[in-house]
C-alpha cells in the first residue's frame, strides 16, 4: 500500500501512481476520484505513449518491465470536499456548485480511456 497526497490533494495522482508501479515488482491498483483524474488525466496519455517503442531518447518512458497499472475511477459528480469550504454557505449566490462544486457529468471517462 502507497499514498500520495499531491498540493490539495488532486494533482498528480495517476503519474505518482505510475511512478510507484514503475518502481515496483508488482502490478499496481489506483482509486483515484473523478474530480483528482480530470487533474492528471495526461498521464494515460503518457503512460500510452511509454509502451510504445521509440527511439527518441527525450521522449518520458516507463522501463519495458512495468508491472501494469489498474485505475479505477470513482465517477461520483465532482468535488464533494470543497462543500467544506466556508464559500460553500453562499451557495447559487457565487455559483458554488459550478466553480467549486466542479460536477463532472457531462465528462465522458470511457473517451479518455482511448
Amino acid at each position: 500500500v502507497a499514498v500520495n497526497r499531491g498540493a490539495s490533494g488532486i494533482d498528480g495522482i495517476i503519474s505518482s501512481a505510475a511512478g510507484y508501479a514503475d518502481s515496483s515488482d508488482n502490478p499496481t491498483t489506483l482509486v483515484v476520484g473523478d474530480l483528482a483524474s480530470l487533474h492528471d488525466l495526461n498521464a494515460f496519455h503518457t503512460i500510452a505513449r511509454s509502451s510504445v517503442h521509440t527511439q527518441h531518447s527525450h521522449t518520458p518512458s516507463l522501463s519495458s518491465h512495468s508491472p501494469p497499472l489498474t485505475t479505477v475511477i470513482v465517477n461520483n459528480d465532482g468535488g464533494g470536499i470543497f462543500s467544506f469550504l466556508p464559500i460553500a454557505k453562499h451557495g447559487n449566490d457565487v455559483g458554488f456548485e459550478d466553480f467549486f462544486g466542479t460536477p463532472t457529468s457531462s465528462f465522458a471517462f470511457d473517451k479518455a480511456a482511448d
